[in-house]
């Protein structure tokens, strides 16, 4: 028999009413109790904020702009388990139609306990489908020392920028967030009518946390528009599209060759290929060449038609490093056109041989470098693979009839290269490599030099390659090509729309690569105690490369990175790489040295190349920006701290020192305070390579504007100045940096399309016809040569930094570019 005290005092138990929201009840956090909480409202689950219905509890005060919302956020939980067997959903979907449910359904016990089965039955299915599909993901377990979540494979994009983003519930009409995205999981870019993959460098920049300071500087710019800054800007965007359009030729000879220059000039330019481009992406066998082109100055009008292509193309890219103003821009240009034009014109059938292949392959890499519709390589890229497989590149010789070994090591050279271009392009334009190792059986180009394959050709022996360890025309070739499984794979997941990004794969993909990276240095070591060696121009461009895939793998983490230390290993990461790569890049003069040098051919290529060799430059320039101001502004907020608290600060701790903060989350090996002092004097000299650009030809100028006033701010925050201060100094730098671009834009102007001062006339349609008016004959004038031209404008605008695309509904850009129209395009202006 039950002791009728134990059951009354059953009966008189109470239990206090639960007046947290769910969320943070599940979280163990103090609720603010409103409707919506702030802790939800922070995390951006506003609509999803409930509370657990109890008839003991008084109404709670409902924010009116939230009520909306969350009236129209009662979907059925059916649908999400639906939605995640088509598409896939967050985890926590479940967890939010419970909070749903539990606050639109009655009151009554009944109904509440049933509505609560419900949803724990769905939530189980839920549960069971997401088991199952993370069951078939091939991950890697234990690859990272990083805490990431229970019962998760790695943290995805969907989850950390839930978590990261600000109170701001406002969305840009059309934004895809990642609920709406389904599996991938991470935020689509589609900029007017281009999808940008994850690849693609204005995505890992997209995710970094915006510069408040700055944009509210720029958006009062941006709202006075009878300011002396807005008008300046105004008409350099006007002078830009008059340039560009002056440069495109309004008709392109059909009789090739007529524009060449002086012997002696063609000479210079086509060493110029020979020393550079040639000895990364092999396309031609320099010996027969050089014969080919002795004879072309001989007789030209026995020149076979193809190879006047060639060489109008190899002098394209020599143009490039001939000195450090591109003054040969506009022959540049006319050689690539010439060159589309012949593709255009001739038999396609007379293109499926070697010949028109390595005129394909020698186009593209023209038109990136040189910016001649370089945002549309990757489409041609794709052109140029089905065209390698139509001619059977794609197959080993050893598999193929028998043919000579100049032939044979010539297909293998034109594979690694159209594979080189493919991997490259698909890095640069974020889309699918639509390649993959499986796909070709041809092996890596043996180890020989030109000069042995012609002479095998009149030998009866066959030659035998050199070992992989001895360096020859062909080693560099050699050791990118043994990398290129693991940078397609790279590629494949950075633009992979199905599944989302995971910190465990990003990891494991970084370690395989620095494992392919260290073989690649082991044997770049051994090549620089040969004699010949690698070049100069060699070792810092292959780096680069290399560099590529590792910022394109850790920048879309280094935002999560400031507040979030399981990402630590990406901050540092993109710092090294960003630190290496601008002291390489000093090294090589692009802005000169201190004893008054010229750069050498690399730096040259930083400063007047396109592609790669612009935006990888600017994306380190902003990393190191970037991680500077997160540094002085942690330091502020613990001066503020120790204010509040009392303590007695005297003067040297209150003025930030870069030597000496920077060393802990930096994380630089070596002494840190030199290495600090050297990533300060990096970033201080990166708006004279900007503006250097300028001068080259880059009519592009946002890109100066905004490393300019970034630096601006970061020694604003290095020099102890509050908002107000901050802001006027920005306010300075802006009106230098816009002056001094537009000066530049108005002397180019003048040389190139008109008078001067025409381009200072408000709405003067400037619009002019061909420039070639220096040219007469084969022959051209030094006016062409000593032209500090403009870039050869793309028809379409990422590539050349002209961000105009921002004002669409579906881009969003955290470092809030929306308010940088102003300097970051607006056509409406």
């Amino acid at each position: 028999m039950e002791d009728p005290s134990r059951e009354a005092s059953s009966e008189k138990r109470r239990r206090r009413p639960p007046l947290a929201c769910v969320a943070c009840r599940r979280r163990k956090v103090r609720c603010d109790r409103r409707l919506p909480c702030q802790n939800c409202v922070k995390a951006r689950r506003a609509v999803s904020c409930a509370y657990v219905p109890d008839e003991r509890l008084e109404p709670r005060e409902t924010t009116q702009k939230f009520t909306d919302a969350i009236n129209r956020s009662t979907a059925d939980a059916d649908d999400v388990v639906r939605a995640t067997i088509g598409g896939g959903t967050s985890q926590r979907t479940g967890a939010t139609t419970a909070s749903r449910y539990l606050q639109s359904e009655s009151n009554t016990n009944g109904e509440g306990e049933a509505l609560r089965e419900r949803v724990r039955k769905l939530e189980k299915q839920l549960e069971q489908v997401l088991e199952s599909r993370r069951a078939g993901v091939d991950t890697a377990p234990g690859t990272t020392s990083v805490p990431l979540r229970h019962n998760d494979s790695g943290p995805s994009f969907a989850r950390v920028l839930e978590e990261q983003e600000e109170c701001d519930v406002t969305r840009r009409p059309g934004y895809m967030n990642a609920e709406s995205m389904g599996s991938s999981g991470m935020r689509q870019m589609l900029v007017k009518s281009r999808y940008l993959g994850g690849s693609h460098w204005m995505r890992g920049l997209s995710l970094l946390p915006p510069r408040k300071t700055l944009i509210n500087v720029i958006g009062r710019l941006k709202s006075d528009k009878t300011s002396e800054i807005y008008q300046a800007i105004d008409t350099g965007k006007r002078l830009g599209r008059s340039i560009k359009a002056a440069r495109v030729p309004s008709l392109v000879s059909l009789e090739y060759g007529q524009r060449l220059p002086h012997k002696e000039v063609a000479d210079k330019l086509l060493e110029a290929y020979f020393r550079t481009f040639e000895k990364l992406h092999r396309v031609i066998n320099v010996p027969s060449f050089r014969q080919e082109y002795q004879h072309y100055w001989k007789d030209s009008q026995k020149a076979r038609q193809s190879f006047i292509i060639q060489l109008q193309l190899c002098m394209a890219l020599g143009t490039l490093v001939q000195d450090d103003k591109y003054s040969m821009r506009s022959l540049a240009a006319q050689w690539i056109y010439e060159a589309r034009l012949w593709m255009l014109q001739a038999s396609e059938k007379s293109q499926i041989d070697l010949s028109g292949l390595q005129i394909m392959c020698l186009a593209h890499l023209a038109r990136n470098a040189c910016g001649v519709g370089a945002d549309l390589v990757w489409a041609s890229a794709g052109t140029l693979m089905r065209m390698a497989l139509y001619t059977g590149l794609h197959r080993d010789p050893d598999h193929l009839p028998k043919m000579s070994l100049l032939t044979a090591e010539t297909r293998r050279r034109l594979w690694a290269t159209v594979m080189e271009i493919l991997v490259l392009s698909s890095m640069e334009s974020g889309g699918p490599p639509l390649v993959a190792m499986h796909d070709f059986d041809t092996k890596a180009p043996g180890n020989f030099n030109d000069e042995e394959l012609l002479d095998d050709h009149n030998s009866t022996t066959p030659a035998s390659p050199h070992p992989t360890t001895e360096f020859t025309d062909t080693s560099i070739q050699i050791a990118l090509f043994s990398s290129m499984p693991i940078r397609l794979q790279i590629s494949s997941y950075l633009n992979d729309f199905r599944s989302a990004p995971t910190y465990d794969k990003t990891l494991a993909l970084s370690s395989d690569l620095t494992l392919a990276c260290r073989s690649f240095d082991a044997i770049l070591r051994i090549y620089q105690t040969q004699t010949p060696s690698l070049s100069d121009f060699q070792l810092p461009v292959t780096k680069q490369i290399i560099q590529h895939y590792f910022l394109a793998l850790h920048l879309p983490w280094l935002g999560l990175a400031k507040n979030d230390a399981r990402y630590y290993f990406s901050r540092k990461t993109c710092v090294d790489v960003a630190f290496h790569n601008q002291r390489e890049a000093m090294v090589h003069g692009f802005l000169g040295t201190e004893n008054g040098a010229k750069p050498d051919d690399f730096g040259r290529l930083l400063i007047c190349a396109s592609s790669g060799f612009r935006y990888i430059g600017f994306q380190c320039l902003l990393i190191l920006i970037t991680v500077l101001i997160w540094e002085l502004e942690e330091h502020r907020t613990a001066l503020r701290t120790l204010d509040n608290s009392g303590s007695d600060l005297n003067s040297a701790t209150r003025t930030p020192d870069p030597a000496g903060m920077l060393g802990m989350s930096f994380g630089l090996s070596g002494s840190r305070t030199n290495e600090s002092d050297e990533i300060v004097n990096v970033i201080r000299r990166s708006p004279g390579w900007t503006l250097a650009r300028i001068k080259a030809g880059e009519i592009n100028v946002k890109g100066y504007y905004f490393g300019a006033l970034m630096l601006a701010e970061f020694e604003g925050l290095l020099k102890g100045l509050n908002d107000t201060e901050l802001a006027a100094l920005l306010q300075k730098a802006a009106s230098e940096v816009v002056g001094n671009a537009l000066e530049i834009l108005k002397g180019i102007y003048a040389a190139e399309v008109g008078d001067e001062d025409s381009a200072q006339v408000p709405g003067m349609d400037l619009m002019r016809s061909s420039r070639y008016r220096e040219v007469e004959g084969s022959q051209t004038t030094g006016a062409v040569e000593d032209l500090e031209s403009m870039n050869i404008g793309s028809s379409s605008t990422l590539n050349d930094w002209d961000w105009d695309a921002l004002d669409d509904p579906n881009y969003n850009f955290n470092l809030n570019l929306g308010a940088l129209d102003l300097i970051f395009g607006n056509e409406s202006m």
